[in-house]
C-alpha cells in the first residue's frame, strides 16, 4: 500500500535517523562514548597482544641463550677433564717395567 510504503521512507530518510529530544541526543552521546569505548578496548587489547609477542619472543631468547650457555659449560667440562687427564698423565720412569732377563736389574735393558 502507498501508506506503508510512506512509513518505510520516512523511518529511512535522514530526518528519522536524527535526534529528536534530550534522550535522543543523550542515547546518542552515550552510543559515541560507548564506540570510543570499545576503540580504547581494541587499542589495549593489540597492545597487550604486542607485549606478548614480545614477551615470548624474550623468553625464546632467553632460551636459546640458556641453550647457548649449557653448550658452553659442557665445553668448558671437557677442556678441563682433558687436562686433568693430561696433568695427571704416568711418566714412563714409574710405569710398570718388561721383565728382564735373569740376574739382570728390574728395568735393564737387554
Amino acid at each position: 500500500s502507498a501508506r506503508s510504503a510512506t512509513q518505510r521512507s520516512d523511518r529511512t530518510s535522514p530526518v528519522f535517523a536524527q535526534p529528536h529530544g534530550p534522550r535522543e541526543e543523550g542515547l546518542v552521546l552515550q552510543a559515541g562514548q560507548a564506540d570510543a569505548g570499545a576503540a580504547n578496548m581494541g587499542a589495549a587489547t593489540a597492545g597487550l597482544e604486542v607485549a606478548g609477542a614480545t614477551a615470548a619472543d624474550s623468553a625464546a631468547s632467553g632460551a636459546l641463550a640458556a641453550h647457548a650457555a649449557d653448550d658452553y659449560a659442557s665445553d668448558i667440562l671437557a677442556i678441563a677433564s682433558d687436562l686433568n687427564a693430561a696433568l695427571t698423565w704416568t711418566p714412563l720412569s714409574s710405569a710398570p717395567s718388561a721383565p728382564s732377563a735373569p740376574g739382570a736389574p728390574p728395568g735393564a735393558m737387554t
